[in-house]
């Protein structure tokens, strides 16, 4: 996959911060799903605690979830993943992250959200982020936009990986709390629907 980094002028919104699990403190994600298309969990054990808002961060991962969905198309089955671990990041993979002139090397949760749709051409990637752009017939355009300043706001990163025949990956890095902060463990497994420590509730558009 080639990896994107893109300008950017979203501000970011307010945060009221305090220690959470990421998948266990969230409120549970409503998402609209027709039934051509699979939501897969691969959660990582015992990962660590951020500091940040919890409702900030759900929206981020629901609207990436969305996002992924309506990738995949109107009429064409396929398949969300989502993916969460910890991960030791260097100066080098971090150069090729977004906002990567706040990040300093050390341990990120990562949040991976992958859809096998088809991809992004170089011209609606370097809009993607812009706020009210969209590639779709309804929506007003905002879901990405507001990804992008609440990871801001939370002090991460952003990275983006796209094929035009084999899906788009998006990457968030949050910081982790350091050593000793509680830890909440979550079973690696895939499913559809709800997850050990994570209620999803999908409704069928169809």
């Amino acid at each position: 996959f080639p990896i994107c980094v893109i300008s950017n002028s979203t501000s970011s919104p307010s945060i009221s911060r305090s220690p959470i699990c990421i998948l266990c403190n969230i409120k549970p994600w409503v998402v609209i799903f027709p039934r051509r298309i699979t939501l897969n969990f691969q959660l990582g054990e015992n990962l660590p605690q951020i500091m940040g808002d919890p409702a900030q961060i759900s929206q981020v991962i629901m609207n990436l979830i969305t996002n992924a969905a309506e990738a995949i198309g109107e009429d064409m089955s396929g398949t969300v993943t989502v993916r969460t671990s910890l991960m030791t990041c260097n100066s080098e993979y971090l150069a090729e992250t977004f906002l990567s002139n706040n990040l300093a090397e050390g341990n990120y949760l990562k949040i991976e959200v992958e859809d096998t749709g088809t991809g992004m051409d170089s011209s609606t990637l370097s809009k993607i982020f812009d706020p009210f752009f969209t590639t779709k017939f309804t929506g007003r355009g905002l879901g990405l936009a507001a990804v992008l300043g609440i990871v801001r706001g939370h002090e991460g990163g952003l990275r983006i990986q796209t094929d035009q025949n084999s899906g788009t990956v998006f990457t968030v890095l949050l910081p982790r709390l350091p050593e000793g902060v509680g830890q909440h463990g979550n079973k690696t497994g895939t499913t559809k629907g709800t997850v050990k420590g994570l209620t999803v509730l999908i409704i069928d558009d169809e």
